[in-house]
């Protein structure tokens, strides 16, 4: 934006219309396209350009105000002999802009919700109310909003309302896990059977014994008990293999799905 601005300047004092107006154009495009706050400086030369805009076009309060702008940003610049000769309106307006030194008065903003708005590169709550300034809003999610050279009787542009957070993501279990998990299931159920199939071995060759011999009531506790652990295995068994079916047979309809 710097380079822009210069490059206009230097073509207003060389006399070339055409492209002090395309070099000016092109500063203001510079300034729309920023989308970090703006250097002093830069803004400094973008005022003193808006200052012989404002001249050129005839309208002394704004290229006051805006000398008054460029020369608060950046106290040394100066202004060639070409471009504002000795006893010119513009050579006398910039010596009296170089002579205020007290603070300007300031305006309020309006509410930013939430935003940044940066006046002159620099974030704030007020602008200065007897010159323009360079303004940008950055919203609360980091966009830049936009960035105007805005004179001190013009409103603010539009503050956009509050950024409102995004809605939190349903979490959804994968594929993958399902898989995996009715995987770990079914080595489970094989646990299982295998522990069934060797309760269900000793509790016949236990019954066979006891067919083969005389009835022994000591042993009808130790019958009983591997009856009942081969049927709870059993019943176990059938429980995880479904439990491991429905899980692989969920994971296949997820993948397919999403």
């Amino acid at each position: 934006m710097t380079a822009e601005s210069a490059r206009a300047l230097t073509a207003f004092a060389q006399g070339d219309a055409e492209r002090y107006r395309l070099a000016s154009a092109s500063a203001e495009q510079a300034l729309r396209c920023l989308e970090e706050p703006v250097a002093p400086r830069a803004a400094a030369a973008f005022h003193q350009l808006e200052a012989v805009n404002a001249y050129v076009a005839g309208e002394e309060g704004r290229s006051r105000g805006a000398l008054r702008a460029s020369l608060t940003l950046d106290p040394d610049r100066t202004l060639p002999e070409d471009l504002a000769p000795p006893g010119s309106d513009l050579r006398l307006w910039f010596d009296e802009a170089g002579a205020i030194t007290e603070q300007p008065p300031q305006q309020p903003l309006p509410p930013l919700n939430g935003h940044t708005l940066y006046v002159d590169g620099r974030a704030a709550m007020s602008r200065p109310d007897d010159r323009p300034a360079v303004l940008q809003l950055e919203q609360a999610d980091g966009v830049w909003a936009w960035n105007a050279w805005v004179p001190s009787d013009q409103t603010v542009p539009p503050i956009p309302g509050p950024i409102q957070p995004p809605a939190p993501k349903e979490r959804r279990v994968g594929p993958l896990v399902l898989g995996l998990s009715g995987g770990a299931v079914a080595v489970a159920t094989g646990v299982l059977w295998g522990a069934s199939y060797r309760a269900q071995k000793d509790f016949d060759q236990l019954t066979a014994e006891i067919d083969a011999g005389s009835p022994d009531p000591a042993r009808l506790p130790q019958l009983r008990a591997l009856n009942n652990r081969t049927n709870a295995l059993g019943w176990g068994a059938r429980a995880t293999g479904l439990g491991a079916a429905a899980l692989v047979t969920t994971s296949i309809v997820v993948g397919v799905a999403f």
